[in-house]
């Protein structure tokens, strides 16, 4: 079992801070430090402070807590009904549409990623709120069935919230300056 990286096993499943070691505020950069405490420094710049109002993130925490327990019933309630998935700069496994549609689409995806592992999960390193979107840079634990090799893969994702739920997703930016540019140009 991987706990200490806040990842779920299969087998066991278990649930640790979903806090990432980095997020953007109104007043500042926050890090959180070795005791688990939080210190701020330093003010944005003013492009990156625009519309926060860390409901988006708070949700986006959330997603990753039940991702990381593996509860996916309640994660695929956090996203809208006709939620709209978009693969971005990564292609999406075969037999799976560019585009996704609906919570059952999210299911469908989330039950391909998760197939071959016994190990899956996510630690988000920063999330950036740019209303209403929100920003994960997030690195992806995995371990194959019968294997005692880990696998990590790093990429950001753009989720767009309106009423409370994920209504647009984009998947697979490169890196974080890829995925704030595609939303300040309307996504």
């Amino acid at each position: 079992m991987l706990a200490e990286h806040g990842r779920f096993d299969r087998r066991g499943g278990d649930r640790t801070d979903c806090r990432p070691a980095r997020w953007r505020t109104q007043t500042g950069e926050r890090v959180r430090g070795e005791d688990g405490g939080e210190e701020t420094f330093g003010r944005l710049p003013p492009a990156t402070m625009a519309g926060m109002s860390g409901k988006n993130v708070r949700l986006l925490r959330r997603c990753t807590e039940l991702l990381n327990v593996g509860d996916w019933d309640g994660l695929f309630e956090l996203y809208d009904p006709d939620v709209e998935v978009e693969f971005r700069d990564l292609q999406p496994p075969p037999d799976i549409p560019a585009v996704l549609h609906g919570r059952e689409g999210v299911r469908s995806i989330a039950a391909h990623w998760t197939a071959p592992y016994d190990e899956f999960g996510a630690e988000v390193l920063e999330y950036i709120d740019a209303e209403p979107w929100v920003i994960c840079d997030t690195r992806w634990y995995l371990k194959s069935k019968g294997s005692d090799r880990p696998t990590e893969v790093r990429f950001a994702d753009a989720y767009e919230v309106k009423r409370g739920t994920i209504r647009r997703a984009i998947i697979g930016f490169g890196d974080v300056e890829t995925a704030l540019d595609a939303v300040r140009a309307g996504a």
